[in-house]
């Protein structure tokens, strides 16, 4: 999973850049059927610490740990969250979900 310094779109995911900065792994488990919800959300907590300031305006999903391609991207559905030095931005178990519409 990654982190959107811009609002990602099927285009740009608009990656974050700041030094030491680097994708977490999105570990899920299966997804439900298709008459059930159809989605599935992180098994493990996803921690970013950031060693400088940066705002964050999105989030998404890749194949790969660098490169490769951009399955799932959404944009904050509150205001950008502005992270200092020192910050660390944590997403708790199933709290990103993700699904087919």
């Amino acid at each position: 999973m990654g982190l959107s310094i811009g609002a990602p779109s099927s285009t740009s995911a608009s990656e974050a850049t700041v030094a030491g900065y680097a994708r977490q792994t999105f570990s899920a488990g299966a997804a439900g059927t298709p008459s059930g919800s159809g989605t599935v959300s992180n098994a493990a907590a996803i921690v970013f610490t950031f060693s400088a300031a940066q705002t964050i305006r999105g989030m998404h999903i890749w194949d790969a740990a660098s490169g490769g391609n951009m399955l799932f991207y959404a944009s904050n559905s509150a205001a950008s969250s502005v992270m200092a030095s020192g910050d660390t931005l944590s997403f708790a178990i199933g709290s990103v979900i993700v699904g087919m519409a």
